[in-house]
């Protein structure tokens, strides 16, 4: 079993670090396109002030320089006050600080002794910060024997359904969401896979979270329980989003909350993984006038596109938008008229799109998480039409795999 154990590491330590490599080479690769213009930025303005538009500069650009798309767009989105002398210095320090790094990582990749070098020391580390003496005595009279209440939860797989209107239950076993059944008029929100003595985690309107162990929540065939029953929901509070805390799940670190009125705000996960009371904790402030629409992952390299019902779409960089240590209002991520609304929004890659449609005719567009698009925050967007109102279209509810602690496989 040690065996295994210590294989398994190995290949992880090994994942993490061609992940690393992955991404220190993506930025090697724009630092060298900056290092290569800024021995030429006489010529590279002159070439951009004669062109017309972006799209011609970047052509004349890869033309001039032999640069690629990624190099090029990232020179023709870089600020101005980057020209200095002192900021081509920092630039180029970080070129020198990054190839230096990543010639160190391959060197480790290229060596099995090396690896398990760092998987000693990683194992060293964890003993030193969670070690704890030998706690058996010998001899004398033994200590009562303390359970937890987990010892009394039997250890099995289940799935959370929650509904648009609020309903909350456990099943067993879920296929198919549209079987199970619903109240009438409501349906199938989330589904959310874990060990009964894993817990479940609610978003709700209003900034705040609620957690609850999946085995407190009631297993049924039938409808479930209002979401009121286990919290202290206010006015109007809804739940708009819900995450599995399984650790099979790998929840992710940093959260992307984003409010009707077109505020955002991102916050570590990390604050809202034990147990709440029924109060809940907050994780953001929005205005009384204003709720929040959903909850979803977000890395510091996603693009953030958010879609109004005015037909206004927003791409941008989502490091752009604050990431508090406590609950606040945010930033303004696409700014809305007084009688607009946020209907809808994404964190992710060009590959990630939702997809809304207009109000009457139905016709219907696709919104892509493309980095190309991307402009500072705070700005209205584009329009996709005139004179219209859009609606977003739901995707449909997703059962969420679960990696199996023995052999790898996935748990549905």
């Amino acid at each position: 079993v040690l065996a295994h154990f210590l294989d398994f590491r190995l290949i992880v330590t090994q994942r993490r670090f061609e992940y690393q490599l992955r991404q220190l080479e993506a930025r090697i690769h724009i630092l060298e396109g900056f290092a290569t213009v800024f021995d030429a930025l006489d010529e590279l303005i002159k070439i951009i002030r004669a062109s017309d538009g972006k799209s011609d500069a970047a052509e004349k650009i890869i033309k001039r320089f032999k640069l690629d798309e990624d190099q090029t767009d990232a020179i023709l989105e870089l600020k101005l006050y980057k020209l200095a002398k002192l900021e081509i210095n920092v630039i180029r320090e970080e070129l020198e600080e990054k190839s230096k790094e990543a010639k160190r990582i391959k060197s480790i990749l290229k060596s099995e002794d090396k690896m398990w070098t760092v998987v000693k020391d990683d194992l060293k580390a964890v003993a030193e910060l969670l070690g704890t003496p030998r706690r058996t005595k010998t001899g004398g009279t033994s200590d009562e024997v303390e359970f937890s209440d987990d010892a009394f939860i039997i250890d099995e797989d289940a799935h959370v359904v929650v509904t648009r209107d609020g309903w909350i239950k456990r099943v067993r076993e879920l296929k198919d969401p549209n079987q199970t059944r619903t109240r009438e008029g409501d349906e199938v929100m989330f589904v959310l896979p874990g060990s009964t003595k894993e817990k479940v985690i609610f978003f709700t309107s209003k900034g705040s979270a609620y957690v609850i162990k999946i085995n407190d929540i009631a297993a049924t065939t039938g409808y479930g329980d209002p979401a009121q029953k286990y919290f202290k929901f206010a006015d109007g509070e809804r739940i708009v989003s819900a995450m599995t805390l399984d650790a099979r799940a790998m929840v992710p670190p940093t959260l992307l909350a984003v409010s009707r009125s077109g505020y955002g705000l991102r916050f570590a996960s990390s604050a809202h993984l034990e147990i709440t009371t029924k109060a809940g904790r907050r994780y953001a402030k929005p205005s009384p006038d204003d709720e929040i629409i959903g909850v979803v992952a977000c890395n510091d390299t996603d693009v953030v596109v958010a879609a109004t019902r005015d037909g206004h779409v927003l791409h941008c960089k989502a490091e752009e938008i604050a990431k508090l240590e406590g609950p606040g209002r945010g930033v303004t991520v696409i700014k809305t008229e007084d009688d607009d609304i946020v209907i809808g929004f994404i964190a992710g890659v060009k590959s990630d799109n939702f997809e809304i449609q207009t109000e009457k005719s139905g016709k219907k567009f696709t919104i892509n998480a493309d980095p190309k698009q991307a402009k500072s925050r705070g700005g209205k967007g584009h329009q996709l039409m005139k004179r219209v109102s859009f609606v977003l279209i739901p995707k449909p509810v997703a059962i969420q795999p679960l990696a199996n602690a023995e052999g790898g496989k996935e748990v549905n």
